[in-house]
């Protein structure tokens, strides 16, 4: 599996591959531990699913690394990033699930964010948007007819979730600090005062990934001013990979 250039981005999605009891063993002792304190069996799985998912992805990136010899760090925030020898791989990871999806993005040289939602779950759009969102974007919401408006509501969370997980700070980041507005099939992102931020860096996917699963992207290549591309992959078994045709509902490049 050859890493994405600088100005690439890759997107996989991981089937529900079976596990058995011997891959326990490519879990780290705190990874292990964590398994163990988690009681609910679907977010139990979940876990275990996406550990070995990324360890497994990373050698195939790496074929001289074992899945068990990957080693990570996490920032003052508890993002996941490789650590010791790993880091001079120069690869950036982030990791994203919901209910029926895990997804993972891989990059180099830049700042990187996905996130999936489960749309059909029960949202109150318009209250989480009044406590979370900037006051332009409820604006947008409030201005659609009311069935569009929890489409709209997720546009909106699942890019707002892939800038702040691209900016390694999660929740800490007021998610009102920042606004998107979107065209037909573009999507753009605009900061207030006192974000320092600079819009021109960063390119954004929006997803199709099944009817009932939307994802987005959010990517700042610091080696490049190249438009950067999008590349799908899909762990099919633990070592099997096949390219993945993205089904792409917005991205930043077409916002005019």
């Amino acid at each position: 599996m050859k890493l994405p250039n600088s100005n690439e981005v890759h997107f996989w999605t991981v089937d529900d591959i079976p596990v058995d009891a011997s891959m326990f063993s490519i879990l780290s002792a705190e990874e292990r531990e964590k398994y163990a304190r988690i009681s609910a069996p679907r977010i139990k799985q979940q876990y275990l699913q996406t550990r070995l998912a990324l360890r497994h992805i990373l050698s195939l990136y790496h074929h001289s690394n074992l899945p068990a010899h990957w080693q990570f760090v996490k920032n003052a925030y508890g993002r996941p990033a490789l650590s010791g020898n790993d880091f001079a791989l120069g690869l950036d990871f982030n990791i994203a699930h919901t209910r029926g999806m895990l997804v993972l993005g891989f990059a180099r040289a830049g700042d990187l964010g996905v996130d999936v939602e489960y749309t059909q779950r029960q949202a109150r759009a318009i209250a989480l948007a009044e406590r979370y969102f900037s006051p332009t974007e409820v604006q947008q919401l409030l201005c659609l007819a009311p069935e569009q408006q929890k489409a709209r509501f997720f546009d909106l969370w699942t890019l707002k979730e892939a800038y702040i997980k691209a900016c390694g700070m999660g929740l800490a980041l007021p998610l009102a600090s920042f606004s998107y507005r979107f065209s037909a099939s573009g999507v753009a992102i605009d900061f207030s005062a006192q974000r320092n931020d600079d819009a021109k860096r960063w390119q954004f996917w929006q997803l199709n990934l099944s009817p009932h699963h939307q994802g987005a992207i959010a990517f700042a290549s610091s080696s490049t001013d190249e438009q950067s591309s999008l590349q799908g992959f899909r762990l099919c078994a633990w070592n099997e990979v096949q390219a993945q045709e993205l089904i792409l509902k917005r991205c930043s490049k077409h916002l005019v």
